[in-house]
């Protein structure tokens, strides 16, 4: 279990106070700005990290429970995809966990709540998958795309050529000589970075 923190300046302490259906536990870390990360517990029992964002304007009201509970198919075949996100950053059980929260990379507060990442993100089909354009960066609106699944990307590693400082080559074999990966090289392609800017 974390340490908690120790909060400073004016940041408040929301220990004890219920939001909905989260109670707030503990401060854990900072968030971005002058902000707060917590730990809360839902009525449902499951444990979660919410910033003061979140818990203050209302936009984190339960675990995600009642996203779970809400029978929308478009959200709930999402839903799967942001806890993932969230568990390999947060969750140090997590087998992803120390490549992801245990080399430095957070989920921004606003995705901290699953009904913003929906809101920004919309339907994520079965076959596509959330991908960081800067695999050092976090996952946040500014840093994310949606993509093919890797098995989808693999079968095209063949197949897609692309001219890298005048030179034509697999954007699969450009992907293991930087190693760099794959999605983050094609999403990056596909947003209109070439030469250097592909593949700093």
């Amino acid at each position: 279990m974390a340490k908690a923190i120790l909060l400073h300046g004016n940041a408040k302490d929301l220990t004890g106070f219920v939001y909905d259906r989260l109670t707030v536990l503990r401060p854990v870390r900072k968030g971005s700005g002058h902000g707060v990360i917590w730990e809360c517990k839902c009525e449902c029992g499951n444990i979660s990290e919410v910033s003061s964002t979140g818990l203050k304007n209302g936009f984190n009201k339960s675990c995600g429970c009642k996203w779970r509970c809400s029978g929308a198919q478009s959200k709930s075949s999402t839903y799967g995809r942001w806890h993932s996100m969230i568990s390999r950053c947060t969750n140090h059980k997590s087998d992803s966990y120390p490549s992801y929260g245990g080399r430095g990379i957070k989920v921004c507060d606003r995705w901290m709540d699953f009904g913003n990442f929906f809101a920004d993100i919309g339907v994520i089909p079965k076959d596509m998958s959330l991908e960081r354009i800067d695999v050092n960066g976090d996952y946040c609106p500014e840093n994310c795309t949606i993509i093919p699944m890797k098995r989808q990307a693999r079968n095209r590693r063949n197949t897609l050529y692309i001219t890298h400082f005048g030179e034509r080559i697999k954007l699969a074999d450009l992907a293991d000589k930087t190693e760099l990966s794959y999605g983050a090289l094609y999403a990056r392609y596909r947003r209109g970075a070439r030469d250097e800017r592909l593949i700093r």
